[in-house]
């Protein structure tokens, strides 16, 4: 196969690749560039490697905020999801890696539920307990929620306002 500068491929252990240089057709991701008889080639004495590992985050957090009260019925995250993955089930963390997390510097005096949906359907819901500064994330059926490229990711304020929550802020992690 052949590739263009620029293209990133995934070998089988996971690991990725770009092309940064013109390399053979036959040229293989993370290997040094082989002649016709697939002896390394080299130049200035040392072997080529039209190839380079990268890294991608295995996890994007989709961050949210509100200062002060936050208002009623009011999205205050919608993010486009970059690529294939997935949203915990019942996940919950003080990471990105380990799950997600919201939380205020007041608590509220009755419970509060943010709706989290994905393309308009609501997935899942971000629920602070009363009195409680973290919250609770809770999928719809307790399944985990598969997410592909250009899928809409929002978080809905509840209908009523709350008369203590206050200056929330978290992230929903999308593995």
């Amino acid at each position: 196969m052949a590739y263009n500068v620029g293209d990133v491929v995934q070998v089988a252990s996971g690991e990725r690749f770009q092309l940064v240089d013109p390399a053979p057709a036959k040229s293989t991701p993370g290997a040094p560039i082989l002649d016709a008889t697939g002896s390394p080639v080299l130049k200035n004495g040392q072997l080529e490697f039209p190839w380079g590992q990268i890294t991608v985050s295995a996890i994007e957090a989709f961050n949210f905020s509100v200062s002060g009260k936050p208002p009623v019925s009011t999205v205050i995250l919608r993010r486009m999801c970059s690529r294939v993955g997935y949203i915990g089930a019942n996940q919950i963390g003080s990471t990105a890696f380990d799950g997600s997390t919201a939380k205020v510097v007041t608590a509220p005096a009755a419970a509060v539920t943010l709706s989290l949906a994905l393309n308009g359907t609501v997935i899942g819901t971000v629920a602070f307990a009363v009195g409680s500064k973290t919250a609770t994330f809770t999928t719809t059926g307790r399944n985990t929620v598969f997410t592909t490229p250009g899928d809409v990711l929002t978080l809905t304020t509840s209908g009523t306002q709350d008369t203590a929550l206050a200056d929330l802020v978290g992230f929903i992690s999308v593995h």
